[in-house]
């Protein structure tokens, strides 16, 4: 969708659907003056957003440039969208069908600008788990696993690195999982949680299209239906994402918004982005092309934030926790 020169979108958040989207008009949109965004809501504006900050406050500090940097999901509360489980069965199909959409979905820089210019720093697995510890002294205690949409997420930000120059660093790293707490059973729900999700991605990926249509249509939510208003009031997401810069500096951005996070929150979100390509040029960045929330306008965005009910804070953390 484009408009007056600025275009936005919003659900569209399938890293394929997204490379094709490059692929066609990027060229096109620049020679036009055209600012195409995807991933406007709960996909993937936390994600790039965090991240943007957490650079902008590295540079502001001259503690260098971002390294291993971990979003963890703390706390959400939603309800299912039968839109989303649709596109979700959609991707694995795809992906069952197609060797070269399942090879993007692998790639960690399927959404790069260059493939060729993008470093080679080993595996950055979307499906996996880690000690909370491992990730940050503050999260001691805690279990994490894979989070469901760590892989349009990820490519986002990295997206961003590239668009803008590689601000974040050429040795970024960057990977999303979501807490499972910090009880006794912690250990074995992030054990269980992450074989299903490998299985579910693995298997899926590849099977999927053996499936039939109508088995997997009649269990799963329908397009259409979703959360009831009471639920989409009671939403919420906290998310905390921790980095340390090249010096050793170490940082974390904590993003929360009250509302279902793929209904409520996504459309303030979305709202937002709209009106900060509308209203706020002179916080926008020069690009022109497909871009991402952060690429194209991750100063307007943190400007609107507040007044939008969305608190993003990021505070530089001692080198030992205390």
């Amino acid at each position: 969708m484009c408009c007056g020169g600025n275009g936005l979108r919003g659900p569209h958040r399938e890293p394929h659907f997204i490379r094709s989207s490059i692929d066609l008009y990027h060229k096109q949109a620049i020679d036009t003056g055209a600012r195409i965004v995807h991933s406007c809501g709960f996909d993937s504006i936390p994600s790039d957003l965090s991240v943007y900050a957490l650079y902008r406050k590295a540079a502001e500090d001259g503690t260098g440039e971002l390294v291993d940097t971990t979003f963890v999901l703390r706390g959400m509360r939603g309800g299912v969208s039968g839109g989303t489980a649709a596109s979700m069965l959609e991707l694995m199909r795809d992906a069952s069908s197609d060797p070269d959409v399942r090879r993007l979905l692998e790639d960690p820089y399927s959404l790069t600008p260059d493939r060729s210019a993008e470093p080679e720093l080993g595996p950055q697995p979307d499906v996996g788990r880690r000690r909370g510890r491992d990730i940050a002294p503050e999260l001691a205690g805690t279990w994490t696993t894979s989070f469901a949409m760590a892989i349009p997420n990820s490519r986002t930000v990295r997206r961003t690195n590239a668009l803008l120059g590689w601000p974040y660093g050429r040795r970024f790293r960057y990977a999303e999982y979501m807490s499972v707490g910090s009880s006794v059973l912690s250990p074995a729900i992030s054990a269980v949680a992450t074989g299903a999700s490998a299985a579910t991605f693995g298997l899926g990926t590849r099977f999927f299209r053996f499936l039939p249509r109508g088995w997997v249509e009649r269990i799963v939510p329908k397009p259409g239906s979703g959360p009831s208003e009471a639920a989409r009031e009671r939403g919420f997401y906290k998310v905390e994402t921790y980095t340390t810069t090249t010096t050793g500096a170490r940082y974390v951005a904590r993003i929360a918004q009250q509302g279902d996070p793929g209904y409520k929150a996504t459309s303030v979100l979305l709202g937002e982005g709209g009106l900060a390509l509308a209203l706020d040029r002179d916080r926008l960045s020069d690009l022109r092309g497909v871009l991402t929330p952060a690429a194209a306008m991750g100063d307007a965005l943190l400007a609107r934030f507040p007044r939008a009910g969305v608190s993003l804070d990021t505070v530089r953390l001692s080198l030992l926790a205390a």
